[in-house]
């Protein structure tokens, strides 16, 4: 089979056609997702400046009232130990006498 000139340009023209249309499909998909991120953007900010604000609503003395609690946990733990030895110890005691 034999290719001539005329095959040529019409396959030219078929292929402009194509990338015409393709450019036009990706200038409306670049403008859509412009779109998108610029929404996506703002919400991100809205979202930002809440937790700024909900930060600025804590105490400043938080801090140290966590640190006490942790503190009263570990005391209450340590109680709880002792309170099962001793009473691990009386029970040991009394099934002895028996």
């Amino acid at each position: 089979m034999e290719i001539t000139l005329r095959d040529i340009y019409d396959a030219q023209q078929r292929t402009e056609g194509r990338l015409e249309t393709m450019s036009a499909q990706l200038a409306t998909h670049a403008a859509t997702t412009s779109a998108r991120l610029d929404s996506g953007q703002r919400g991100l900010d809205d979202h930002e400046t809440r937790l700024r604000a909900l930060e600025g609503r804590v105490p400043a003395d938080l801090t140290g009232q966590v640190a006490s609690l942790q503190k009263f946990r570990w005391s209450l733990m340590g109680a709880a130990v002792s309170i099962g030895a001793l009473s691990g110890a009386v029970s040991a005691l009394i099934a002895g006498r028996h």
